[in-house]
């Protein structure tokens, strides 16, 4: 079975539990990207990530298309926090413009709390 490559931006406590899941899928590798030392340390101090790598930083639309080109994942999964509209604006740009991934939104059901 082929390796699935994955980027997931995660930046809620979904993020968390979905890296996790996916650290535990076979045939999977991927990044987890988050924008703050602060998420890099949650990341890190909740599981012990095997397949999976943290990029820890902010990235626009341009560097977000860069990322993806330069790591070419099969999908693209946006994590993030629902009110963190530019970033999934600008990661669905990045993921049209660059056209080899396949984009996925992840969002808590309503009247969830992080």
């Amino acid at each position: 079975m082929a390796k699935k490559h994955v980027i997931l931006f995660a930046g809620t406590t979904e993020g968390r539990i979905l890296a996790n899941w996916l650290d535990e899928q076979s045939g999977v590798t991927g990044i987890v990207c988050v924008a703050t030392e602060y998420g890099a340390e949650l990341l890190e101090e909740e599981m012990s990530l095997k397949h999976l790598t943290v990029h820890c930083g902010r990235l626009d639309e341009g560097a977000m298309e860069a990322f993806l080109k330069k790591e070419s994942p099969s999908l693209v999964i946006d994590a993030t926090h629902p009110y963190a509209l530019l970033v999934t604006k600008n990661l669905k740009e990045a993921c049209k413009n660059w056209g080899k991934a396949r984009y996925l939104r992840c969002l808590r059901k309503e009247g969830l709390k992080e």
